[in-house]
């Protein structure tokens, strides 16, 4: 093992902030999108709210290695090199969805009619697209 490594302060604490912060992110993103999309009528548009939403969650997980690399080297008062911050994005990411995933799973104990009531938003909305595109092959 390299000497260096050995003289850095462990990284879970970083791991740990970014994970919680940007889990609990997706989770509102994820809540937030899902509504809308059960409160929307169905869509004809390529792009939906689903998808939009679903890029923004991403967009922001990926925001969480950058924020657990960037605390940790503000902690170090010093650079870090690739591998190890590749090796905190990782785990970020490991915990962003982990917490994620336990926030879904407590929302739908709260509320355990969300997840089917989007997924016949999202159906009602693929067959309003499927309608228009053979509205569209009809007339051509």
């Amino acid at each position: 093992m390299n000497t260096m490594d050995e003289q850095l302060p462990p990284y879970q604490k970083s791991v740990l902030i970014g994970g919680g912060i940007i889990g609990g992110l997706a989770f509102l993103v994820n809540i937030i999108s899902g509504y809308a999309q059960i409160s929307s009528e169905p869509s004809v548009t390529i792009l939906g709210i689903m998808a939009i939403m679903s890029l923004i969650t991403c967009l922001v997980a990926m925001a969480g290695a950058l924020i657990s690399t960037w605390h940790y080297s503000q902690f170090l008062e010093q650079p870090i090199t690739l591998g190890k911050g590749a090796l905190i994005g990782l785990f970020t990411g490991i915990a962003v969805a982990v917490v994620s995933t336990l926030l879904n799973q407590l929302w739908s104990v709260l509320n355990p009619d969300f997840n089917q009531q989007v997924i016949e938003s999202v159906i009602a909305s693929l067959k309003s697209k499927h309608r228009l595109k053979r509205i569209c092959s009809i007339t051509v």
